[in-house]
């Protein structure tokens, strides 16, 4: 049985060698574990017993089987990445970082994937170096559900629509990367609170519109969203702010995909719409889009007929198989994140769960 100090040794010699993802990612991730250990766990602490323990949360029983001690070096580089993230986070990442167990990994391969892509991406942080989120980037393009169910995600969005741009689009630019306080990827159209590593790239950024500014959606009697306004997309990515409550449309229309965010509150500026509306609940609005009062599926008014609608909303989807989104999400930890990724001849979208800081679910929605 090796010694603490072999054990560690040995882990920081698999880094780099295991074979999974880039070379250049996994060179990034054996920097991160060896700053890490140089800084918090040197040999010559290997008498102290937090020394001791560290090393002894790598053990595991020896098992039979053709890859067993390959496998139990994936699970203990991936602790030891955890906990150098931990570390990384100046200990922000509480409950997020720094608690992974080596005998709760089911699917050794990828948890030990998600460590070194995110371990990669913080020493491009701490070295203002793109290349780990390009990686990232090109990972959640080529298998978008893979990367999504596996790598947390959330979008700051922007609220900014070039309204007189006549072809409907908006495409803005935007930072990608990993961050470490929060022990997630994310877009971000500033560069604040990103990490110094991000990338930056040209997506189709659909902005939030309050239900109350939509054409006719005040009145009771009419409320069949038939003209709502919609970015038609054109980029590699589509990417839209957080949900809790909110509406999302979809549409291919004369071959080219148009997309909405719609709000179920009250636009604080629409005067005429605080004197007429109630704010509806978010299954309320995601329902009455799909089938308003008067009988009318809701529809865009820059792409109307000549395709169906669909709506991803709380509690609601008019897409039985699919369902939508938990109604209780509220923030902080609890959130849905809509991705949208080009694909010939179309696109594909995909939404992911996140409750309580955890990956709940990940499906694609379109």
């Amino acid at each position: 049985m090796s010694d603490a100090t072999d054990r560690i040794n040995n882990v920081l010699a698999f880094i780099p060698t295991c074979g999974l993802l880039t070379k250049m990612e996994r060179e990034g991730a054996h920097q991160l574990a060896v700053n890490f250990i140089n800084a918090k766990y040197p040999p010559a602490n290997s008498k102290q017993r937090t020394y001791e323990e560290f090393s002894n949360g790598m053990r595991l029983v020896s098992q039979d089987g053709k890859d067993r001690d390959h496998g139990r070096n994936m699970k203990r580089a991936a602790y030891l990445l955890d906990r150098a993230l931990f570390w990384a986070s100046n200990g922000a990442a509480l409950g997020r970082l720094g608690i992974l167990s080596v005998g709760q990994i089911t699917d050794a391969r990828i948890t030990l994937e998600n460590y070194l892509r995110k371990a990669a991406n913080q020493t491009g942080n701490a070295t203002a170096s793109p290349l780990a989120a390009q990686e990232a980037l090109m990972a959640l393009y080529e298998h978008p559900l893979e990367f999504l169910r596996t790598n947390k995600m959330i979008v700051v969005g922007s609220p900014k629509w070039d309204l007189a741009n006549q072809d409907y689009r908006n495409i803005l630019t935007f930072y990608f990367g990993y961050v470490a306080k929060d022990d997630r990827f994310q877009f971000n159209w500033k560069p604040i609170d990103q990490g110094e590593g991000a990338c930056m790239i040209p997506v189709d950024s659909i902005p939030t519109q309050y239900w109350s500014s939509i054409p006719n959606s005040w009145d009771a009697h009419i409320g069949h969203f038939a003209e709502i306004p919609a970015i038609e997309l054109a980029s590699q990515f589509m990417i839209t702010t957080q949900f809790t409550g909110c509406a999302f449309c979809m549409k291919m229309h004369d071959q080219h995909m148009y997309c909405a965010h719609l709000v179920p509150k009250i636009d604080p500026e629409d005067h005429n719409a605080v004197t007429q509306c109630q704010p509806l609940s978010g299954k309320a609005l995601a329902m009455r889009i799909a089938r308003g009062p008067s009988g009318i599926h809701g529809d865009f008014a820059n792409a109307p007929g000549d395709g169906h609608l669909s709506i991803y909303g709380a509690g609601f989807s008019d897409r039985v198989l699919i369902g939508g989104y938990p109604e209780n999400l509220g923030g902080g930890g609890n959130y849905m994140t809509v991705i949208g990724v080009k694909r010939a001849p179309g696109y594909e979208i995909f939404s992911q769960i996140t409750q309580n800081e955890a990956i709940t679910s990940a499906q694609q929605i379109f």
